[in-house]
């Protein structure tokens, strides 16, 4: 440290203040002695070259209001006499991502997983509007703003610049590489232009319209109202003294510039900050930061990072150009990753087998992945002799359920021929066809991104596959909308097939639009399409209208005119769940049972699923046959296991039944490693609390020991409190509490 500095503010709670770090024109950082707390602080001061301050009281109240685990306490935020802002903040041991990947290289999948969930966090939590702070956006989010602390977390900083603008620029701070597009959007709207003639102290506030609501850009922290439905603020960085001029949208030198200088990305939002969290991620398991987002990203594939397949796709898509694309928030991204077991070959130990559920995709799936690229001219040369070979292999190993195996081959396709379409078109049937929905239609976004699926290398028949797969898949994510526009993209393709118009009808009904789906469903009937498709389609239909003993004499139909295993099995799911809204739980247990039967294996998880549920259901209602009931459940559950199509609800299921069978041993060493698997999720240990409560109380009372149920339940606060900042509230960690507080109030725990 060097000898002590005199500052631009009297304050006489801080003392031995010296030069942490000289920044230059971003700011300067300082470490002093805050003697009121008796703790060390840092001191960021910030060179003003800007007119005014606005709103500095209340910025700096919600600064300092900020409480999470993953941001730096800021204590205070004081104007100096000398034109600088001085925020101090907790002194942070450790050192920023960019400097940790530039000592130790880039991360794995385990420093990747736990710091991006950390980041989804801590967004999640400053995009909450509460009683203490409005919702806020962080605009910034970089490498060197993302501390790893001693203890391995992250510790998002650099929040005063909210307080800094420029009367003439826009207060929106672009940092190249993880700056999204709407930010040189907002940046290039909202740039005064510079006329002699116009005092710079006179200069009319600049807005840019956002939606329905004007933004004013002169000041530093924004209500973006069309954020979401509260006020958001939009914590600002300031105006960095240029390294170039200024922050400009790029020349254009070619047919690709021009285009993005004119596409509208919309305003700044909650997924604004997500794209640069997407990107923040990008370096850290690469080593290299992205370019700048307005022009061609390279793919991140490219560096061959060490993460899984799921986790690129998670990066990639948080990093779409297009708003829309993206998550749209932190508990969306923030699920995905807690989910990605469900999607990942790598992260699970046992051998890859992803659940493969009901779907109505297209016979010319269900028969052959050849079609993906039959019709090619044949390739003379080896490497592409080798190309098709992998793409005839990977087809093979789908079909011996090898899915792992299928994966790499196209993988290796995709890598020697990155401009052709059909190892894509493959690679995203298969990931529907596993249950894999979000990869698919990632997996496909990316391709197109990043130009390797363009016009110039599909034909009609590959563009209304790909559309013909991205919206069966939104169908499965219910998400209707997006899946009526993919079909209808599909069945606007020059010789649509009746399976994309079966697919069509389909998303219109679940959207709610029953007229267009019952023209749709006439013009498939014009088209010649078989009777099961059309009654599929009518049967939908009559469901989503609750004439259910209509629709379920039409799914009786089609379980008798259809063969495709994918129908057939949406058939037998649609059928018991129209079952069940008429009460009918027997009907809905035999006709679940008959296409276990009917179905190959693969194609019976969802439905062993659903009679594992209607199982629970009927012992918790009947307690003189819960024992029939529980073991009728545990038998599916075991087959889902040892099939390999278990996810995490499967086993969590499987505990909770073993527990009430009174198998405590291996429901014990199921939870045990399950939470040996997800570190940082508190289910596992609350419920093996709840498990060693009642594993004890089958013990005599002298041997009765509950300090590692208390132990149990302690983990699983420490886990709960981060989950309840996120927004979760388990009404079954209430329940937990009041017993560990019976059992220190009746002396088994001291």
């Amino acid at each position: 440290m060097s000898e002590n500095v005199v500052l631009g503010f009297t304050n006489p709670d801080y003392e031995n203040i010296r030069v942490l770090n000289r920044l230059g024109g971003t700011g300067d950082l300082f470490v002093a002695h805050k003697k009121g707390m008796n703790i060390d602080v840092v001191i960021k001061r910030t060179q003003l070259q800007y007119q005014h301050i606005m709103n500095q009281e209340n910025e700096s109240s919600i600064l300092k209001s900020l409480k999470h685990q993953y941001l730096p306490r800021i204590y205070d935020v004081l104007s100096g006499n000398d034109g600088c802002v001085y925020t101090v903040m907790d002194l942070i041991s450790g050192q920023n991502l960019q400097q940790y990947v530039e000592q130790n290289g880039p991360v794995n999948q385990k420093e990747c997983y736990r710091w991006a969930c950390q980041l989804c966090e801590v967004m999640q939590y400053l995009h909450q509007e509460n009683n203490e702070k409005p919702a806020i956006i962080h605009c910034d989010i970089k490498p060197g703003n993302v501390m790893i602390t001693n203890s391995g977390d992250i510790c998002l900083i650099d929040f005063n610049t909210s307080l800094i603008f420029r009367r003439d620029k826009t207060a929106v701070g672009v940092t190249d590489g993880y700056a999204a597009p709407e930010q040189y959007q907002v940046f290039t709207q909202s740039r005064p232009q510079h006329t002699p003639q116009m005092p710079t102290v006179a200069m009319p506030e600049n807005r840019v319209s956002a939606g329905s609501a004007t933004v004013p850009m002169g000041a530093a922290t924004v209500p973006l109202k069309n954020a979401q439905e509260s006020g958001v603020t939009v914590v600002m960085d300031a105006w960095t003294p240029p390294m170039e001029e200024t922050v400009p949208m790029p020349q254009s030198t070619g047919a690709q510039a021009q285009p993005d200088r004119q596409k509208d990305y919309g305003p700044i939002s909650m997924a604004t900050d997500l794209y640069a969290v997407g990107a923040t991620l990008y370096y850290a398991v690469t080593g290299h930061a992205p370019e700048k987002s307005l022009g061609e990203v390279t793919p991140l594939e490219h560096y061959r990072p060490k993460i899984s397949r799921s986790m690129q796709t998670i990066i990639v898509r948080a990093m779409q150009k297009q708003q829309t694309r993206r998550f749209q928030q932190a508990s969306e991204m923030l699920r995905a990753l807690k989910n990605i077991d469900q999607m990942d070959l790598g992260y699970k130990k046992c051998q890859f087998r992803k659940r493969v559920t009901a779907v109505v995709l297209a016979a010319c799936f269900a028969a052959s992945a050849y079609s993906c690229y039959y019709g090619v001219e044949r390739m003379r040369s080896e490497r592409e002799n080798v190309y098709l070979l992998n793409l005839a292999q990977a087809d093979q190993a789908e079909q011996n359920l090898e899915y792992d195996t299928a994966r790499e081959l196209l993988d290796s396709a995709i890598q020697q021929q990155p401009g052709r379409a059909d190892a894509y078109l493959q690679m995203a049937a298969l990931l529907y066809r596993t249950g894999d929905y979000q990869s698919a239609i990632d997996q496909l976004d990316s391709a197109v991104s990043s130009g390797n699926l363009t016009k110039k290398n599909m034909d009609s028949v590959s563009v209304e596959q790909m559309h013909f797969i991205k919206g069966n898949c939104y169908i499965e994510l219910k998400d209707y909308a997006n899946a009526v526009r993919e079909l209808q993209t599909a069945v606007s393709t020059q010789g649509a097939s009746t399976d994309s118009y079966r697919s069509f009808a389909i998303a219109l009904a679940n959207d709610g639009k029953m007229k267009e789906a019952q023209s749709t469903l006439e013009t498939l009937q014009e088209r010649g399409a078989s009777s099961g498709d059309c009654d599929l389609v009518a049967a939908e239909i009559k469901s989503l209208q609750k004439q259910n003993s209509e629709a379920l004499a039409l799914y009786e139909k089609v379980l008798d005119e259809v063969t495709d295993p994918q129908l057939l099995s949406h058939a037998y799911l649609a059928a018991a769940r129209t079952a069940l809204n008429m009460e009918d739980t027997a009907y809905a247990e035999r006709i679940l049972e008959r296409g276990c039967q009917a179905l190959p294996e693969s194609q019976t998880v969802l439905e062993k699923e659903m009679l594992v549920d209607i199982q629970l259901q009927q012992a918790a209602a009947d307690k003189q046959n819960a024992e029939q009931n529980y073991k009728k459940a545990e038998q599916l559950l075991r087959e889902l296991v040892e099939s390999g199509y278990a996810t995490i609800s499967t086993k969590l299921n499987l505990a909770t039944v073993l527990q009430a069978l009174n198998q405590y041993q291996e429901a014990d060493d199921i939870l045990t490693e399950l939470a040996q698997q997800y570190p940082l999720d508190y289910r596992f240990d609350m419920q093996r609390a709840y498990l060693l409560i009642d594993w004890q109380g089958t013990n005599p009372a002298e041997k009765r020991e509950y300090q590692l149920a208390d132990d149990c339940y302690e983990s699983a606060v420490q886990k709960y409190r981060q989950a309840q900042a996120n927004g979760t509230e388990d009404a079954q960690m209430t329940v937990l509490k009041n017993l560990i507080d019976q059992l220190y109030t009746s002396g088994w725990l001291k």
